[in-house]
């Protein structure tokens, strides 16, 4: 799966208090304000990404429901989740 790595799988840890939907949330909400998964960028689907993650399908959809509700994504039937997150880079002045 091109859009997350073995770092980002590395990143759930079942051993961890906060939920499995928790950790996956937070690892896809940083690759998209870290402009890595860019607006219009469509994600895979659910079921893919359970499996990547190797998580339920519910744990994905858990995550996915969160960023669409901060306004990360917007998730539409049949034609999937997309970024809707502007990245905008940090201009450092000296």
């Amino acid at each position: 799966m091109r859009l997350f790595n073995a770092e980002d799988r590395a990143n759930l840890r079942p051993d961890q208090p906060a939920p499995l939907y928790h950790q996956l949330y937070l690892v896809v909400k940083r690759k998209i304000e870290g402009g890595d998964l860019r607006q219009g960028t469509l994600l895979p689907a659910e079921k893919d990404i359970a499996l990547f993650f190797d998580v339920s399908r519910i744990t994905v959809k858990r995550a996915l429901d969160d960023l669409e509700a901060e306004g990360y994504v917007t998730r539409h039937r049949g034609r999937g989740t997309h970024v809707t997150y502007k990245y905008e880079p940090k201009v450092l002045r000296a």
